[in-house]
């Protein structure tokens, strides 16, 4: 900000709310009065013409008195917005100077006369109408001067809103002429030295047009405008720029003491060309400019130049360097100079409301002066008050979090999920040709508040491929209750990961704190799975123990079963919407439950709905909790194909984005070169260039479909990690009976969330968490603590990914605890020595398959914990000491993770079917 003002010399207020613009100002002797003083022009949006002659008068106090009605000489409604005021040798009759209007749809030229009366008062000036032109297109500016070369004469140009350029010699309309490749309309301005028109057009070129090339460029053989704009000779630049960003103004310098210099307003840059196109050179600003003007400077070749900003300040450089900067009062929209009788070279501004100011460059420093402060007696009482209410504010504005009593009485949400699906057609984006309905779920959510809220918005969230109809709803306030339903359907016919609906709703409370609250609930097990025949063999098998006995298969999915006659009490079939076929038994001789299917990712949502459904049932009978236990291998080699396959759809759609960016290249360049050959004036052989443009501009369709393709594979490969790793999480917890401390360590560093849309692969997150986990609370003593974190790029292979997941898998069954929690030092050197050497020969014998269930018993003891408590030493440094033995490498021990003997066999089929 500067420390100087500009120092007014007078100001008015012209209308209000009528809008004003850079073409909304003119400074000319309009009355050709004989003292040759300035009159200033306003036209406003609004249809208002003004003239005002500022002559303040000075006081006894030596200021200067403010407008006074006298100094408006002449206002004028003309009934039409007036987009730009010029003034110029306009009438052929006539050497005077006239002034131009320029509305939306007619350009008129008007007289200003004066009209002398017996004394002072009696004096008026008189608008008369001289001539107008009626437009066929909406003008946007206009450009005035001697086209052509003609002396004594003014000529004016209109640029409509489509590019037209519509030129009247005075009273006669001459012709009109379209700009080629136009977009938008620009600036424009006449370049008396050269005859030329320079305007920027939508590319960001600075583009100049000589007058007799658009005079010549018109049909011979008949005098219609509309035919001269499409026919005769073709408009061709005479020279172009690239500004690189848009034109605030335009302004050509003609001094006698500087040369012809064409000055550019940008958005960031100040710009001056030769009238020949070439830049003399550039000055870039830290600011965001409104309007300028380039005036006369007495030192020889140098110009000065007027720049208001958006900062309500004026700056005034000579060539390239800042001589002055002053504030003003407002953020003018236009600048001009005019010399009144009294002073000369008057700084002209007016801003977008209608503020008229003549100010001058003065030394009156801007400086605030900070009031005293007026010393009082504390009133006691009085702060304690305040104080009270400021508590009471800090009270209704701190966060309670969702939960608690308070957010629940202020707002609460109820979710109600209709117990039956709907079945609709399907999409044509479905994949699957067999399924020809799929089912939609109905959801109503009721919103209840005691206040009146704000702001509201409600966000729905599922995890795909489920959908719902519509995410988010804003309102302006609830009060009392408002209610909203949305469905929710499968968009793709993948297999989800969760059935959870969760609905969040943010909005700012009566005491203006914002607020979030968060509900969520289960969808029905039918809106992606319906019945069929139970398959009697199978890929994959689980089976998982229980301490109650077996419960009917129809008792425990009777939403699913329907009227189907497809199963039996101990054996009922699944059938995903994408094909995938999941059976569920019950034994009918002991406590279990078998789950198979061809598909590995597809038991996930069963055996998760299968274990929340004995809860719910054991529960509502006998009020106690159900046990689960699983006591089979991990099976982690059918967890790794997964991984596999998610690896290589991520590369193939890497492959096919990588050939798609090449191809557009390629499409580019030629796309570049056939462009050169059209523009040259000389015409020459395409050599075959559309032929290679054609055949790339195929190319790039079929990658485009290639990686479309891909990207769905990778999603429905996502949906498929996810539900195997969350498969995986919660056999190994049956496993082991892992706590909810050590689940929710685990979980985080195997994570279930495989998105298609991230930027870091799952893989590749998934290797350096686990990592962390085995160089902290899972580490062996020594070197692994300091190994070094693997970067977070896209794998060749999972060799690696594989090995450190078995290594967990074999350190936690093994009695590692999965705690974040620095490892404690072991006492002695030759203690941890001698226990390794126990451990080593303790485990020579026996398979590591064959020791998952260590860690597992009905009271939840660990066996391998309670034996090295004994010993006196930390829990995780006697779990890195178990791992310090040389029994087997760790692709060893990750092999007999995989191929450890199975238990599945030993089950006879007989006890359930």
């Amino acid at each position: 900000m500067s420390l100087f003002k500009a120092r007014d010399w007078w100001r008015v207020s012209c209308g209000s709310e009528e809008g004003f613009d850079k073409g909304c100002l003119c400074v000319a002797n309009i009355d050709n009065s004989k003292d040759g003083a300035d009159k200033i022009i306003v036209g406003s949006h609004g249809g208002a013409l003004r003239v005002y002659s500022p002559h303040p008068l000075r006081q006894e106090d030596g200021s200067l008195s403010g407008f006074r009605p006298d100094e408006l000489l002449l206002e004028s409604q003309l009934h039409f917005p007036i987009l730009q005021v010029a003034s110029g040798c306009f009438v052929s009759s006539s050497s005077q100077l006239h002034l131009a209007v320029l509305h939306p749809r007619k350009l008129s030229v008007y007289t200003i006369s004066v009209i002398n009366g017996a004394v002072d008062h009696g004096t008026h000036y008189y608008l008369s109408l001289t001539y107008e032109h009626n437009l066929q297109r909406s003008a946007y500016c206009m450009a005035t001067g001697h086209f052509g070369g003609v002396k004594g004469k003014d000529f004016m140009c209109v640029q409509s809103l489509d590019g037209t350029l519509t030129f009247f010699e005075q009273e006669s309309f001459a012709f009109s002429r379209f700009l080629p490749g136009f977009l938008l309309p620009g600036p424009l301005t006449y370049v008396p030295k050269t005859d030329s028109f320079v305007t920027v057009s939508s590319s960001l070129n600075l583009e100049s047009y000589r007058f007799q090339v658009l005079a010549v460029a018109k049909d011979g053989e008949t005098s219609d405008e509309s035919q001269n704009m499409t026919k005769g000779k073709r408009v061709v630049a005479d020279w172009l720029f690239s500004l690189g960003e848009a034109a605030l103004d335009i302004f050509v310098a003609e001094f006698s003491n500087a040369p012809s210099t064409i000055f550019v307003l940008g958005e960031r840059n100040i710009f001056a060309f030769k009238e020949s196109g070439i830049l003399r050179y550039m000055k870039k600003v830290d600011y965001n400019p409104s309007c300028f003007l380039p005036y006369e400077s007495s030192k020889e070749d140098s110009i000065f130049n007027l720049v208001a900003t958006h900062t309500k300040t004026l700056l005034v450089y000579e060539d390239m360097t800042l001589r002055w900067a002053a504030q003003v009062p407002f953020v003018p929209v236009c600048i001009q100079r005019a010399n009144f009788i009294d002073i000369k070279g008057v700084v002209v501004i007016l801003s977008e409301s209608g503020d008229l100011l003549c100010c001058y460059l003065g030394t009156d420093p801007s400086l605030f002066i900070a009031p005293s402060t007026e010393s009082r007696e504390i009133d006691f009482e009085e702060a304690e008050q305040e104080m009270q209410e400021l508590k009471k504010i800090i009270k209704n504005s701190s966060q309670k979090f969702p939960g608690s009593t308070r957010l629940e009485q202020e707002l609460t949400v109820h979710i109600a999920v209709a117990s039956q699906v709907d079945i609709v057609p399907v999409d044509e984006n479905y994949e699957s040709d067999e399924q020809e309905n799929a089912p939609v779920v109905t959801v109503k959510v009721q919103i209840k508040t005691t206040t009146t809220v704000r702001d509201v918005r409600l966000m729905f969230d599922v995890q795909r491929p489920l959908v719902v109809s519509q995410k988010v709803f804003s309102f302006g306030s609830v009060s009392e209750f408002f209610q909203t339903m949305v469905s929710v359907r499968m968009e793709d016919f993948h297999i989800p990961a969760s059935l959870k609906l969760r609905v969040l709703v943010a909005y700012i409370n009566s005491g203006g704190a914002p607020r979030i609250t968060e509900s969520s609930a289960d969808l029905p097990l039918r809106l992606v799975v319906k019945p069929c025949p139970p398959e009697k063999s199978a890929t994959h098998k689980l089976t998982v123990d229980t301490n109650k006995p077996a419960v009917a298969i129809n008792d425990l999915f009777p939403d699913v079963l329907g009227d189907s006659s497809t199963t039996t009490s101990n054996a009922m079939g699944f059938e995903f919407l994408g094909g995938q076929q999941v059976t569920v038994l019950a034994s009918k001789t002991s406590q279990r439950y078998r789950l198979q299917s061809d598909s590995f990712p597809a038991l996930w949502l069963l055996i998760s709905e299968l274990m929340k459904r004995l809860n719910r049932h054991f529960k509502r009978g006998s009020g106690s909790d159900v046990k689960l236990s699983y006591s089979s291998n991990i099976p982690l080699q059918e967890y790794f194909e997964v991984i596999k396959e998610h690896l290589e759809c991520r590369y193939s759609l890497q492959k096919s984005q990588e050939l798609l960016g090449q191809q557009a290249a390629q499409y580019r360049a030629v796309q570049k070169r056939l462009l050169t050959k059209m523009k040259d004036k000389t015409p020459t052989p395409l050599n075959n260039i559309d032929s290679l443009l054609e055949a790339t501009h195929r190319q790039i369709l079929s990658l485009t479909e290639t990686a479309e393709d891909n990207l769905r594979s990778l999603e429905a490969s996502s949906c498929s990690l996810s539900c195997s790793t969350f498969l995986v999480l919660t056999l190994f917890r049956l496993t082991i009976h892992m706590s909810d401390e050590e689940f929710s360590v685990l979980q985080a560093a195997l994570t279930p969330n495989a998105h298609a849309d991230c930027d870091e692969g799952w893989e590749e997150k998934t290797d350096v968490a686990v990592s962390y986990l085995l160089r902290t609370c899972l580490a062996r003593p020594g070197k692994e603590m300091h190994a070094s974190t693997p970067s977070l790029t896209i794998p060749k292979d999972i060799v690696k990914l594989k090995k450190h997941i078995s290594t967990l898998v074999d350190r936690v069954n093994k009695g590692g605890h999965l705690r974040l929690e620095p490892a404690a030092k072991v006492e002695s050197e030759d203690q941890l020595q001698g226990t390794d050497t126990e451990i080593q020969e303790e485990d020579t014998d026996t398979p590591l398959g064959s020791r998952f269930g260590e860690r597992k018993s009905a009271s939840g003891d660990r066996t391998q914990h309670s034996a090295l408590k004994e010993r006196n030493v930390n829990e995780l440094t006697l779990a890195a000491v178990i791992e310090n033995t040389p029994t087997n490498s760790s692709e060893d021990a990750g092999k007999a993770v995989i191929e450890g003997p199975k238990n599945e066999d030993d089950i006879d089929d007989d006890s359930f079917f």
